[in-house]
C-alpha cells in the first residue's frame, strides 16, 4: 500500500511540474532578432525616459510561438538632443531594454541606435549669405530650427535578446 501511495504521490507531482523551466525542452538562444514597432510617436522635444513598443511578428523556434506579435516591449532614451537654431537636427539615443514572452516573463533586449532629424543645409547657406552680402533682411534665417529626431509607428525596429532562457 506503501508503494502505491508513494507512487501516486510522485505521478501527481510529475504532472503538476511539467510547466516547471527544468522539464522544458526549448532552449531560445541569445541573439535571437526580434522585430518590434512603436506604439507611440516620440520625438527629441519629448522629454521621455523610455519608448513603449510592441512585437511585429510572431517569433518562432521549433513550432513554438516564444513571443507573440502584440506582446509589450520597452526601450530607453539615453540622450535626448532637441533640434537647434540654424537647422541643427534633433536627436534621440536609445539603448537596451526588455520584451515579454508569451507566458508574460521580462527579457532583456539589445539596441544601441540614435534616431537623428534632418539637417536644414538651406538655413546655413541662407544665414552666411545674410552675415555676408545683406545683413538684416538674411540674417533672420538663423532662427530657423531644424526637425527633430523621432520614432514613429511606421518605424521597425530589429532588437538582439540578450540572454538565451530555457521557455
Amino acid at each position: 500500500m506503501k508503494k502505491v501511495i508513494s507512487i501516486f504521490i510522485l505521478f501527481t507531482l510529475l504532472l503538476f511540474n511539467l510547466h516547471v523551466p527544468a522539464f522544458s525542452k526549448l532552449t531560445v538562444p541569445a541573439d535571437t532578432e526580434i522585430i518590434l514597432e512603436p506604439v507611440e510617436k516620440v520625438t527629441s522635444k519629448d522629454q521621455k525616459n523610455f519608448i513603449r513598443l510592441k512585437v511585429k511578428r510572431d517569433v518562432i523556434i521549433q513550432d513554438e510561438v516564444v513571443f507573440q506579435a502584440g506582446a509589450k516591449a520597452i526601450i530607453k532614451i539615453v540622450d535626448n538632443i532637441q533640434s537647434s537654431y540654424i537647422g541643427e537636427p534633433g536627436s534621440v539615443e536609445v539603448l537596451n531594454g526588455h520584451v515579454y514572452d508569451a507566458h508574460g516573463n521580462e527579457h532583456d533586449i539589445l539596441i544601441g541606435k540614435t534616431y537623428t532629424g534632418k539637417d536644414k543645409i538651406w538655413v546655413k547657406v541662407l544665414f552666411a549669405c545674410g552675415l555676408t552680402i545683406i545683413l538684416c533682411p538674411l540674417l533672420l534665417f538663423g532662427f530657423v530650427k531644424g526637425t527633430s529626431g523621432s520614432v514613429s509607428p511606421k518605424d521597425e525596429i530589429e532588437v538582439l535578446l540578450k540572454d538565451s532562457f530555457v521557455f
